[in-house]
């Protein structure tokens, strides 16, 4: 039990906040360091993919984080990321 609780507070809490600084960050453009695609938005594909897989699948919803959703639907409608075959993290 103390082992989880360790987990959350080193890698869960953060990182669900993180989500929280992107749907800010997308407030007033569609990509998260201004109007263009850029390696901000590059950078942070393995995490969302991550947290909304495995870490905290729950936490990413579009009711939670709208702009963030939309984004990731806009980034894995590219090409690129199609290319990329970034397969599961977890087996099953």
């Amino acid at each position: 039990m103390l082992a989880a609780l360790a987990l959350a507070l080193m890698v869960v809490i953060p990182l669900v906040e993180m989500v929280g600084r992107m749907e800010a960050a997308l407030q007033d453009t569609a990509w998260l360091a201004g109007a263009r695609y850029s390696i901000a938005d590059i950078a942070l594909v393995p995490f969302v993919k991550r947290i909304e897989e495995e870490i905290a699948p729950d936490a990413v919803t579009a009711a939670r984080h709208p702009r963030v959703m939309q984004w990731w639907k806009t980034i894995q409608a590219r090409p690129a990321f199609g290319r990329a075959n970034i397969g599961p993290f977890v087996d099953g």
